[in-house]
């Protein structure tokens, strides 16, 4: 639930009001609308979705590569549940949040890449309680009661 969290904040359009989908017919970009998402989440929950992704995005300057680079760091988080070999998972997660701070510090000044940095990171420990909390949720809506695509995208089957 993580990544689709992160997903939807990378994929939000705050111009449109809605979160870019790509058509695998067109490869043309679409847009689900606000509403659409909020029917499937409920409001509470999706309001608290919402001031999330505007945080993280507002953390991240609203860039696209840096959205991308802290969602890998989170992917390559090495306290998650399970982990067989957390050493490769721990060198990982180093060499992209070294990558992030190189290419934070080569956009932004070095102050204000020192200050956005940890920030950003501070929003990673945030996307995964409230991964849990939309998981929560989502798990106890009965499939038959949700939108087709909203289905998709939750991943029910």
């Amino acid at each position: 639930m993580e990544t689709l969290v992160l997903r939807s904040a990378i994929q939000y359009d705050p111009k449109v009001g809605g979160f870019a989908v790509q058509d695998i017919n067109s490869k043309e970009k679409k847009y689900l609308k606000i509403s659409f998402i909020s029917q499937g989440l409920g409001e509470e929950l999706f309001t608290e979705h919402m001031r999330f992704i505007e945080s993280f995005n507002a953390a991240a300057k609203w860039d696209k590569p840096t959205m991308v680079l802290a969602m890998i760091i989170n992917l390559f988080s090495r306290d998650r549940p399970g982990l067989t070999n957390k050493k490769v998972v721990e060198n990982a997660e180093g060499r992209y949040s070294m990558l992030l701070q190189a290419y934070m510090r080569s956009k932004y000044s070095f102050h204000e890449a020192s200050t956005l940095y940890p920030k950003l990171l501070l929003k990673l420990t945030d996307v995964r309680s409230y991964g849990e909390m939309s998981a929560q949720h989502v798990a106890q809506v009965a499939p038959q009661d949700m939108e087709p695509l909203l289905k998709d995208i939750f991943s029910m089957h």
